[in-house]
């Protein structure tokens, strides 16, 4: 897969909010394989991070590292004065938070959208692609802060839509956080879903001026960590079909990304899929 003249900000706050939490999950494995693959790739890529008290902006070899960190490659730092004020995270987190800021290319205090676009202006490229794979990181400073750079595009991946489709299956609150998380992810410039059958559903719960969504499926995923418990030998950390998107609303800036499907309200632009 490759994106000429694209360049990528993928959102990895919740790999590092998964640090000492145990085995992977699928959607772990998700922004996992898309972090290995942006930085095979020649396009520019960056990395955005939710770190209290702020947020931190990784260039290329600080997404390496944090990659090697994140797999077990390399230790953690120990954690500094400012993560060991934060009580309530694990020495683990403390730890991550710590190489964060040792690793940054930049970051700023602050959580809102003002801060964030400190941060990204004059550091991000115009015309890039937010991308956030992981239900994390969804809120409306952050959101609000990408939307205030020239050009810079969001595209967001909804999983599943189960704490609103059977919430009796969900924890005590969560349906409606999942309802907060979605009306956030409907102002992005494209839904991504990893499948048919999660795209219908969630759409069930757009309004009808909803972005454009697409079909992005993985294939096998790599068991990412320091430990593969039963994964099976040879698996393809992506799919091996070329997916291109050209959206009408995206061609007028000459731009192009990586996905499959369909487009559905007023902002559904004419989306093709090439293998």
């Amino acid at each position: 897969m490759r994106h000429p003249g694209i360049a990528w900000l993928l959102d990895l706050t919740r790999s590092v909010s998964r640090v000492g939490r145990g085995v992977a999950t699928g959607i772990d494995r998700v922004e996992a394989a898309w972090l290995d693959h942006l930085l095979a790739a020649p396009e520019p890529a960056q990395a955005l991070v939710r770190a209290a008290p702020g947020f931190v902006l990784l260039d290329r070899g600080g997404m390496a590292a944090l990659r090697d960190r994140l797999r077990g490659r390399v230790p953690w730092g120990p954690a500094d004065a400012l993560a060991r004020l934060h009580l309530r995270q694990g020495p683990a987190r403390r730890r991550a938070m710590a190489d964060l800021r040792r690793l940054a290319q930049a970051s700023v205090w602050g959580q809102g959208a003002g801060a964030l676009a400190r941060l990204l202006r004059g550091r991000v490229p115009a015309g890039a692609v937010w991308l956030n794979l992981g239900h994390a990181n969804l809120r409306p400073g952050v959101t609000g802060g990408v939307r205030r750079l020239p050009g810079l595009r969001a595209v967001v991946m909804v999983h599943d839509t189960i704490p609103l489709d059977h919430p009796h299956l969900a924890s005590s609150g969560q349906p409606a956080r999942f309802a907060d998380m979605i009306s956030v992810a409907g102002g992005a410039d494209l839904l991504l879903c990893p499948s048919h059958a999660a795209r219908t559903a969630l759409q069930a719960h757009l309004p009808a001026d909803a972005p454009p969504t697409a079909v992005a499926p993985p294939s096998a995923w790599r068991c990412p960590g320091p430990t593969r418990p039963r994964c099976p030998r040879r698996l393809q950390p992506w799919p091996r079909g070329r997916f291109s998107l050209h959206s009408a609303r995206w061609s007028r800036a000459r731009t192009s990304a990586s996905f499959s499907t369909c487009g559905r309200g007023r902002r559904a632009g004419a989306i093709r899929c090439r293998r």
